[in-house]
């Protein structure tokens, strides 16, 4: 053995196990002692790096759902701080690989969505991808993902994409076209199959599938349907509140209802605080009435 061998042995026999333990302590507390911008769903746990160390936490705050700037309070669980600016989440997710989405429509905390052209090999992923954190969702509307290997986050919607195309499947939803006779100037198949989806779901019966109690959004667009309204977007605000956009006689409005009674929570126009006394159907009507036009 060499005098350079025997002085390496001796070294590493030294090493003091309890120093090199309170060294990795230290540093993980001081790693943990920074803030840090993380998406959070409600009621899910947290996946962040920090300095290259993965951690999983639990969030304090129970019902935040949102873009958040997070503490740790210790390795499993760490509390929201503060809102991160458009330009810190506009960081976050460009580092991460985009992808085009379809959006079908919202299911619990997400809006399910399918790939806007086929598979994508940078995501082994087949059939509708749950997506996070969408804003002023539409169905079929084609927005822009990205995806952190485990979960899609929204990031925008696709202004390369005709917003025309999205209303015209939407419209042709409405009037409940069969997918067969389907004619939407500038549809692609992937859109097409979009609509199929959204069809045979809104036509059971077609399929021979059980037919089940209706969803949220099922309920909120017969009661539109029922005053002669159409539905153009729905989205989560919060546990007990539900943002519904629609059109009464060509005007967009949004208003935000309770999803167990589809009372009014806001009506979106001046009701001299009468606001809940309404449900979604009564609201309609009130609009009509009104010519109330709403700028959304």
């Amino acid at each position: 053995m060499t005098a350079e061998e025997r002085e390496k042995k001796q070294s590493s026999s030294s090493v003091d196990p309890l120093a090199l333990i309170n060294r990795i302590a230290a540093e993980e507390e001081r790693v943990l002692s920074r803030t840090f911008v993380a998406p959070v769903v409600r009621g899910r746990q947290v996946s962040v790096q920090v300095e290259g160390i993965a951690y999983t936490m639990s969030v304090a705050e129970k019902d935040f759902e949102g873009w958040a700037i997070l503490k740790s309070k210790n390795s499993r669980e760490a509390t929201v701080c503060g809102a991160p600016t458009l330009e810190q989440v506009k960081n976050y997710l460009q580092l991460l690989p985009c992808f085009r989405l379809i959006l079908l429509e919202q299911f619990d905390q997400s809006f399910w969505s399918l790939f806007a052209s086929g598979g994508d090999s940078r995501a082994q992923v087949s059939g509708p991808i749950p997506l996070y954190l969408v804003k002023n969702p539409s169905r079929f509307q084609t927005v822009c993902a990205r995806f952190d290997g485990a979960t899609f986050w929204y990031e925008s919607a696709d202004r390369r994409r005709d917003p025309a195309v999205a209303r015209g499947l939407r419209d042709a939803l409405q009037a409940d076209i069969s997918p067969d006779e389907l004619h939407v100037r500038n549809a692609v198949p992937q859109e097409k199959v979009a609509y199929r989806m959204l069809w045979l779901r809104k036509n059971p019966h077609l399929t021979g599938s059980q037919v089940t109690p209706q969803s949220l959004l099922q309920r909120v667009e017969g009661a539109l349907n029922h005053a002669g309204a159409q539905l153009d977007g729905m989205w989560n605000e919060s546990p007990e509140q539900v943002a519904v956009r629609y059109v009464v006689d060509g005007h967009t409005h949004v208003s935000r209802i309770r999803p167990g009674d589809l009372s009014v929570v806001s009506a979106g126009i001046c009701l001299s605080g009468l606001d809940q006394d309404f449900d979604l159907t009564s609201l309609v009507g009130v609009m009509r009435e009104s010519g109330y036009a709403d700028e959304y």
